[in-house]
């Protein structure tokens, strides 16, 4: 139910479902005849309630101009001020016919890979989750502070001893990361309102604050 309702404020919660499959699938017991129930049970339920509240805003609304508006909003390219993300500046300098295509391959390619991984953490379901979410985090086209804050957060709360041991760019990555989100505000105060910087200052601070996130991600 928690998942419907979260699929239905936000679309890219929809990333998450192969390791929420896979979690499901490991805490119902196995790959056996109880995962296959599992797993039918809660698809059925999460369409059914997902249905549910779409037909209700159907009706509230009107019109299904809402699908377009919430979950379509990404690829509008109707904003494009600057934000915590990679892509924000790159799109401003593109030529608008080329921009949705760019749009839709940063935001959709690199979710490809979130079914292969979630396979390949079967034994570690919640590690798989709190990948996926910082995957998907990191590929958004419109990244707010919450958002980081939330995927550094959950990373960390799957982080153990045996594999703290076997990462190797983690102090990197921490240090680019707190180095660049310290300096994001000044800077982006600096270019907007004194204007002693200028953009090229701003989308440097991002890309570092991606990058951080990226190593972090691949060094797990």
């Amino acid at each position: 139910g928690m998942l419907a309702v979260a699929c239905y404020l936000s679309p890219d919660v929809l990333w998450m479902m192969p390791a929420t499959v896979v979690l499901l699938t490991s805490s119902s017991g196995g790959h056996g005849v109880a995962g296959q129930n599992a797993f039918g049970t809660f698809h059925a339920a999460w369409m059914t309630m997902l249905l549910g509240l779409l037909l209700i805003s159907r009706a509230l609304s009107g019109s299904w101009d809402f699908l377009r508006a919430v979950y379509l909003f990404w690829a509008q390219q109707n904003d494009l001020r600057p934000n915590l993300g990679m892509w924000w500046y790159f799109l401003t300098q593109v030529f608008p016919p080329v921009r949705l295509f760019l749009v839709c391959a940063f935001h959709v390619f690199p979710h490809l890979c979130l079914t292969p991984l979630a396979l390949s953490l079967v034994q570690t379901p919640m590690l798989a989750v709190a990948l996926s979410n910082s995957i998907t985090t990191l590929c958004k086209p419109f990244v707010a502070a919450p958002d980081i804050a939330l995927s550094i957060a959950f990373i960390a709360s799957q982080t153990d001893r045996l594999l703290l041991a076997h990462t190797k760019m983690l102090p990197l990555a921490l240090l680019v990361f707190s180095m660049a989100a310290a300096t994001t505000r000044p800077i982006l105060h600096h270019w907007l309102i004194t204007h002693a910087f200028n953009a090229n200052f701003y989308y440097a601070a991002t890309v570092a604050l991606s990058a951080a996130q990226a190593i972090l991600i691949l060094d797990i």
